[in-house]
């Protein structure tokens, strides 16, 4: 078949979850999916069907698993690229996640919807990803870097949407401030204000309603890091570094940025090791008290 000759575009890619059994909810998804791309100037390539091996899976995991797409396009202004697409591609997700929460079409998640990214995931042994994901297997497919990650969320419902990493962090461990965390994050909203964004309201809630508290880290975290923050910026706000204004050996600039830091968000606290990435930096940390 005759496909779409390459014109040097940022190539976008959306790996979006759907309902697998309900065939009228998958077609409003994309209905809605393709009406905000084409809305802010997007060229849509097609949609693809992922290929997948359901071998590697559980009885239980296969019965839950969604319909597994994505969704390739491209900006018809060739100039918009790197962080003002990236920012752009953000903020359509959150208004196509809200245009799904509205018309109560369950089962849709998109994993990822990037020109730098994506993310593949489910509820299957780690070690299974590239037996189930076989995309991962072909000799083109060539990335700078990759996060990994082996665990489901502990403390809701494992699903194929809490599986991780999500967007921007891979999460071991427990926030043990989390329902605080959640209540300061309502407060800041009330205060946002960003002229890089078409309207500050499509990005509201931050937290998506029943996160997970890796997801919950996740959504502030890539908010950040969309916002401007770099990566190891971003960590510092939300899970410091263990410092005292005793301490004679910090130097004194870095005291101050963390005092600083201190002041604008309340920090994450609980056992955690992350890795994670903002497409330009990659890292990996653990919690200030070093209980991962």
């Amino acid at each position: 078949t005759k496909g779409h000759k390459h014109d040097n575009s940022e190539i976008c890619i959306g790996m979006i979850f759907l309902p697998r059994d309900n065939f009228n909810v998958q077609e409003d998804c994309k209905t809605i999916v393709e009406k905000e791309l084409t809305k802010s100037d997007f060229k849509i390539y097609g949609w693809r069907q992922v290929p997948i091996n359901t071998k590697v899976l559980g009885e239980k995991a296969n019965s839950n698993r969604p319909e597994i797409t994505q969704v390739l396009f491209k900006h018809n202004d060739k100039n918009l690229v790197d962080k003002d697409l990236e920012r752009k591609l953000y903020e359509i997700r959150r208004k196509i996640e809200k245009e799904t929460i509205k018309n109560n079409l369950e089962g849709f998640y998109i994993c990822s919807l990037s020109s730098k990214s994506i993310i593949y995931k489910g509820m299957f042994l780690a070690e299974a990803l590239s037996n189930f994901y076989t995309d991962l297997n072909d000799e083109r497919f060539i990335s700078r870097y990759a996060i990994f990650h082996q665990r489901f969320s502990t403390n809701t419902f494992p699903s194929w949407d809490l599986a991780q990493p999500f967007r921007a962090i891979a999460h071991n461990g427990e926030i043990n401030t989390f329902k605080g965390n959640c209540n300061w994050m309502k407060v800041h909203e009330d205060e946002i204000e960003s002229p890089l964004f078409e309207d500050i309201e499509n990005l509201k809630p931050v937290i998506q309603p029943g996160a997970s508290d890796s997801a919950a880290l996740d959504n502030v975290f890539e908010l950040l890091n969309i916002s401007g923050q770099p990566a190891p910026l971003a960590k510092l706000m939300l899970i410091p570094d263990a410092w005292s204004k005793k301490n004679k050996i910090l130097p004194r600039d870095h005291q101050k940025l963390f005092n600083f830091l201190n002041s604008t968000m309340e920090p994450w606290d609980g056992p955690a090791a992350i890795a994670a990435t903002d497409n330009e930096w990659v890292i990996a940390a653990n919690d200030r008290n070093g209980l991962r």
